[in-house]
């Protein structure tokens, strides 16, 4: 009896482990199957986020060139020199001399001034005949010295200026430099006249593959992987060690249009990073397999990490694309361009929006903290206000009470003073429909910081205040639309503790005031 007693636990012992050791082999199986699978997924979300953040660098340079070839465009000593410029030529050599190094110096000091200079190797201006041209380049080349005639006999001409607005060919031979190897990227738009519309001469720029590469080298591609560019759905190119060759298209590659523009990213994934990926889950499985009692929750452990880790890129390699997608460089120059058009105009009203919204816009875009000084959230607020002055006629107006100036070092949450003041004008001020008063009291009380924020707007009722801490509140503004109060107030809770907050007493019919309570805390102390 004992030794069949013993026998029957053997076999039991036996069952047992045999029965762990399949569950263990299935359970592998499954889990490397499910990682090579979440593998590929993020591999290929990794390369579409890179042809997105690299597309948008990419975009910001072309919109810069195309933004100074509109200026050429709409200046109209460019179209009295195209209108012009033969009459005199005919009429007087000598005068016609004079009058284009004139011009050419006012090309000159526009193409020196804007930040697109250093991707334009070099601009045309030309009659639509090509009788009368300037040329500017960036640096002395090899050149033809039949300019508008060796542009107008190159192959992509008339395809460039029947195009509607503008088109992108690809990379092609400069048609004016004798080196066999000097790539452009051309540009070529036709100009009309302010009057009749009519076509009275075409501007021709080359720019510089610098352009693609200088973004493109900052990525860095494993080698069997592959960056292709396609211009207009026909000519592929691919990028080698720093420049560009016709090539075939292979299958399989992620790709990403670029918006407005005819230019395709497309990017071949590594196999040799997805097989080293994978014969790393190998060997973790082979061990796992050694480990029976722990293979289900190692295997768990390593899919969530691994999700993790995959997850925080994603959300970094976003938040850049948020920030390239702003293009803050584009809209600076464009916010400063309408900036110096409205103050020679006399028109100061725009001058000082245009500044409030480039310096909001900076604010938006820059860093990634949490915590800023007062001084620079309140600068924030001064800029959103300025703006909200002008939309509502100078009917509103903010006012501050700042017991001692170094209150203004303490750190506060970023974007935690202008949705408090966006709400005090859309609920408070304007349903009133008369001029309103904001005032901002900051001041210390018992070792804290204080800020009072009061309106005289129309108040609430004991219902709707309670509702302000419970329900998001809905802007008109889409950067700001989450930024409510409630969230205001989470944010400071969660960020200083339960003993912080934002709260708020209102008088129907008198106003609001809303009160925050922070602690003193400052950027040395963080440090």
């Amino acid at each position: 009896m004992k030794h069949k007693r013993g026998s029957l636990r053997a076999k039991i012992i036996a069952v047992i482990i045999s029965f762990s050791l399949l569950m263990a082999i299935v359970a592998a199986l499954l889990g490397f199957i499910l990682s090579r699978r979440l593998l590929q997924e993020n591999q290929q979300q990794s390369s579409y986020i890179n042809l997105q953040l690299l597309g948008n660098e990419i975009d910001s340079d072309l919109n810069a060139a195309l933004s100074f070839s509109d200026r050429l465009l709409l200046d109209s000593q460019v179209e009295e020199y195209l209108e012009r410029a033969e009459a005199y030529l005919k009429e007087s050599p000598v005068d016609y001399n004079k009058y284009s190094v004139d011009v050419w110096d006012h090309l000159s000091e526009e193409y020196r001034t804007t930040p697109s200079h250093d991707v334009i190797n070099r601009f045309v201006v030309a009659t639509p005949e090509g009788t009368c041209f300037l040329h500017i380049v960036r640096a002395q080349t090899n050149t033809t010295v039949r300019i508008p005639e060796s542009i107008m006999e190159a192959p992509f001409f008339q395809t460039l200026l029947t195009a509607e607005d503008y088109a992108y060919i690809g990379l092609v031979q400069s048609p004016v430099s004798r080196s066999e190897h000097t790539q452009i990227l051309p540009l070529l738009r036709p100009v009309k006249s302010f009057r009749s519309s009519a076509t009275v001469g075409w501007i021709y720029m080359e720019l510089s593959p610098e352009l693609l590469t200088r973004h493109i080298e900052k990525l860095h591609f494993p080698a069997d992987s592959g960056l292709y560019l396609i211009f207009e759905d026909q000519v592929t190119c691919q990028y080698e060690n720093g420049d560009f060759k016709e090539a075939k298209l292979p299958e399989g590659v992620i790709r990403y249009t670029m918006p407005d523009k005819g230019i395709t990213l497309a990017l071949l994934p590594s196999e040799s990073e997805l097989r080293s990926r994978s014969i790393l889950y190998v060997v973790i499985i082979a061990v796992v397999l050694g480990l029976i009692p722990f293979t289900g929750a190692l295997i768990s452990l390593m899919l969530l990490r691994e999700r993790m880790r995959d997850e925080r890129t994603k959300q970094a390699l976003e938040y850049r694309i948020l920030q390239s997608q702003v293009n803050p460089h584009f809209m600076y120059n464009t916010l400063n361009t309408i900036k110096w058009m409205a103050t020679i105009q006399g028109a100061e009203g725009i001058a000082d929006m245009s500044t409030a919204l480039s310096r909001l816009l900076k604010n938006i875009a820059k860093g990634e903290e949490p915590l800023i000084p007062l001084r620079d959230e309140k600068a924030l607020l001064d800029d959103y206000f300025t703006i909200m002055k002008y939309r509502y006629g100078g009917s509103i107006e903010l006012s501050y009470e700042i017991t001692e100036e170094e209150l203004l070092d303490c750190l506060v949450n970023r974007f935690s003073l202008q949705p408090i003041v966006e709400n005090a004008i859309f609920h408070g001020i304007e349903p009133k429909g008369s001029a309103g008063r904001i005032n901002v009291r900051i001041f210390e009380e018992n070792r804290k910081l204080c800020i009072d924020v009061a309106d005289n707007g129309v108040g609430m009722d004991e219902e709707t205040l309670q509702g302000l801490f419970r329900n998001k509140t809905e802007t008109n503004n889409d950067f700001f639309r989450d930024v409510g109060v409630q969230n205001v107030s989470e944010r400071i809770r969660f960020t200083f503790g339960e003993d912080y907050g934002l709260y708020a007493e209102s008088v129907p019919g008198e106003g609001t005031t809303m009160h925050y309570i922070l602690p003193k805390r400052y950027q040395q102390e963080e440090k």
